[in-house]
């Protein structure tokens, strides 16, 4: 994502637990080391941004989805920033549509969506301009902007997105409101 939007000629603050890992280096990126969890740090680094693009998750059984968004939006309501566009998961909420896709989600992955689950019921009570985007099974394959994407998307076991089409979709929602205060799902 961080490529991309320095590439389409964004000015970029990336927040993350261990900056040094991203290999970018570019004179509109500032690169911010902090946890999510920790309410002064996200304010400092959401502060002066237009927008906040948020890809959190967790490998591991633990809340950083919805405790990271709670501060994310309390930072936002402070600092007056009102566009979010969230990475969630298809499964989340309203998308969890009882077929064996997302039933398999929740068997296997159920902490991980549970948390996404109560992120996105965060964003939604939240009074800020919001679009949360639920891909399926996220791969490592390139862009293509060959893809999909709608309200009413179902997915199948197959349904994939590489996370390059996922933050190409997710950057085009900062000029395209089609989806605003909506969660379409994205698939190859």
């Amino acid at each position: 994502m961080v490529e991309q939007a320095l590439a389409d000629g964004h000015q970029v603050t990336a927040f993350a637990r261990r900056p040094a890992a991203l290999q970018v280096r570019h004179d509109r990126l500032r690169l911010v080391a902090g946890d999510v969890r920790e309410a002064a740090q996200v304010e400092s680094a959401i502060e002066e941004q237009d927008a906040v693009l948020s890809a959190l998750g967790a490998k591991k059984k633990q809340t950083i989805c919805a405790d990271g968004m709670a501060n994310i939006l309390a930072a936002m309501r402070r600092t007056g920033v009102r566009r979010v566009i969230v990475l969630s998961a298809f499964g989340a909420t309203d998308s969890h549509d009882r077929s064996l896709y997302t039933r398999l989600l929740w068997l296997f992955i159920k902490e991980r969506t549970a948390d996404k689950d109560c992120m996105e019921q965060l964003i939604k009570r939240s009074h800020i301009d919001w679009t949360l985007v639920r891909p399926p099974r996220l791969t490592d394959g390139p862009g293509t902007q060959h893809y999909r994407s709608g309200l009413d998307l179902r997915m199948t076991l197959n349904s994939r997105i590489s996370r390059a089409d996922a933050a190409a979709f997710m950057l085009r929602q900062l000029v395209d409101s089609s989806y605003l205060g909506k969660a379409p799902a994205i698939a190859d």
